[in-house]
């Protein structure tokens, strides 16, 4: 038994204004976008608005930066309500679909994704995966990203680790920006005479940096504080094969620069550019599309072959044929698509278990 206490009828915007920075007029929150509430996006996106406007602003008040900083403020945020919005409408279409093509591919999906976990992010993998900057002109160009096997790269949130009871990486970082150094057995950071003296010179010109060794069984020189792996967690997580390795976090906490071998030179620059030197008044204007479909890579594994944003691709087309062919021919098409679909496998046995495999779940 079970009675109604009450109902309403909940209207989902998307709304963002093109630019979050008016002359000394700064915009964040509901004031600057208005989303839908799937996976708590809109609280959610106010804190992080918040948690890149108090870091910009600071710098830029301090006199470490210049004006252009905001407007990067303006441009990544933008670009991340952009991005809510492009997502909010693939889950509207899933949880409410328009039309008899889009239903059929929904019930499809549903269906398929009790045993076949290929389909699974179509439903539930955008609700909560937080923006990355991939293309962030705080990102340095020249660094080893892309020498990476692993770990967070470019404009991603670190990877939060646990390092024993109740002690977790990111319960150690924050307040600045984070210089993550992987060290060997020596105890002693690696990088020089030179590099010392230029964490030195960059925090006597009050660039808030904290240096975290890690890897460490005791205290390092030069590093405000060691973290131990002995387990190598935080390693793997991180994609850190050898010692040298590191990784520079932004103090809103995303990846700006990552090395497999850091020096003095390599880190001067990554933070000159994180301080908005590549900026000038081009970075004024928000992006004038939505970024690309969301996890153009970061979760692309997770399908075993379409990436994620192909496989939403796929999905579309079909719904979309489907609704082309109309009710009457519907079958035929879809009929037609299995027939060119065994073809382009080119193995009767393999097509044979995709039969049998969609036959249970009808």
């Amino acid at each position: 038994p079970w009675a109604l206490d009450w109902c309403s009828v909940y209207s989902a915007r998307t709304l963002t204004l093109p630019d979050y920075v008016h002359g000394p007029v700064l915009f964040m929150g509901d004031a600057a976008h208005l989303l839908p509430i799937f996976g708590v996006r809109g609280a959610n996106t106010g804190f992080q608005d918040a948690q890149s406007l108090a870091w910009h602003l600071a710098f830029v008040v301090k006199g470490l930066a210049g004006p252009a900083l905001l407007h990067n403020y303006s441009r990544e945020r933008v670009g991340a309500a952009r991005e809510i919005i492009e997502e909010a409408g693939k889950s509207t279409r899933f949880m409410t679909p328009p039309s008899a093509g889009f239903r059929s591919l929904r019930d499809a999906v549903l269906s398929l994704s009790l045993s076949e976990a290929f389909v699974r992010p179509l439903y539930h993998w955008r609700t909560s995966r937080p923006h990355e900057y991939r293309d962030s002109a705080l990102n340095d160009p020249a660094d080893d990203d892309a020498l990476f096997e692993g770990g967070p790269g470019h404009g991603a949130p670190p990877v939060n680790v646990r390092l024993g009871a109740d002690d977790h990486l990111l319960d150690h970082l924050g307040g600045g920006f984070d210089l993550l150094l992987f060290v060997g057995s020596d105890p002693d950071l690696g990088l020089g005479e030179d590099g010392l003296a230029a964490l030195a010179q960059l925090r006597e010109q009050g660039v808030p940096l904290r240096v975290t060794a890690i890897g460490a069984d005791g205290p390092v020189a030069g590093a405000d504080q060691a973290l131990p792996d002995p387990r190598g967690r935080v390693r793997e997580r991180y994609g850190v094969r050898a010692a040298g390795a590191a990784y520079l976090l932004r103090p809103d906490q995303h990846v700006c620069a990552r090395w497999l071998r850091l020096d003095a030179g390599r880190l001067r620059a990554a933070l000159q550019i994180a301080l908005g030197a590549r900026l000038d008044d081009r970075e004024r204007t928000a992006p004038d599309s939505a970024p690309p479909s969301a996890a153009a890579g970061a979760v692309a594994e997770s399908t075993n072959g379409l990436s994620v944003p192909a496989l939403e691709q796929v999905y579309d087309t079909l719904a979309q044929a489907i609704d082309q062919a109309g009710p009457d021919r519907a079958l035929r098409f879809l009929t037609q698509m299995a027939l060119l679909q065994a073809q382009a496998l080119g193995d009767a046995r393999a097509f044979d278990e995709r039969v049998k495999a969609a036959l249970r779940h009808l």
